[in-house]
């Protein structure tokens, strides 16, 4: 019977933590790899470890974050930067929630020389502009979606469909004023610069 109620437990906690992790992402910035993903409302878990691989197999914690993540009523934007990577060689990552869900694993190709360049205007924004204009030098199209945050790292608005046919502009008039950081990808570069807001 106890071995019965046990593994009714663990099926149960098994898929309060299934699918929190959400759009896990990775992107080559300079040598360095980018992580980032969305852990969804739910139960609050005991912090996220980073894993990795040269050969998609043996993994390795290189990461580990201690702090209470998730919370009930809204989801939480997470990131780190893995600063070695194995250079000219696939590299694979994924997360693994305290305790629980695993998330599928990611791979990236770590070129040597990866530097796309971005350009923002208005910057800074003062008080006749309630947009941000981008454009993204080294490309005629390209579409790409991203995130904003705010100078403690916090994620504040979210950049989806976006193209730079023409360039492409994002409203910005609930931002309040100070230094944020812009990260874009194209799903295969990771784009980033900041921005200073004053009004």
């Amino acid at each position: 019977m106890k071995k019965k109620v046990g593994f009714l437990f663990f099926l149960l906690s098994t898929h309060i933590f299934a699918q929190r992790i959400l759009n896990f992402k990775i992107f080559q910035v300079d040598q360095a790899v980018f992580l980032n993903f969305i852990l969804s409302k739910g139960s609050s878990c005991n912090g996220f470890n980073v894993l990795h691989s040269t050969d998609s197999v043996n993994f390795k914690v290189i990461h580990e974050d201690p702090t209470i993540c998730g919370t009930s009523n809204a989801d939480e934007a997470k990131n780190w930067t893995h600063a070695n990577p194995i250079i000219n060689q696939l590299n694979y990552y994924k997360i693994q929630l305290n305790p629980g869900e695993m998330s599928p694993v990611n791979r990236i190709f770590v070129n040597q020389t990866n530097k796309p360049n971005i350009v923002l205007f208005p910057n800074p924004i003062s008080t006749d502009h309630d947009f941000l204009t981008i454009k993204i030098l080294g490309t005629e199209s390209l579409e790409f979606d991203g995130f904003i945050y705010n100078q403690f790292g916090n994620y504040v608005l979210k950049i989806e469909n976006q193209s730079t046919i023409s360039n492409s502009t994002i409203k910005i008039n609930e931002l309040s004023n100070g230094l944020y950081l812009i990260k874009l990808t194209d799903g295969y570069n990771l784009y980033s610069t900041k921005f200073i807001i004053q009004k």
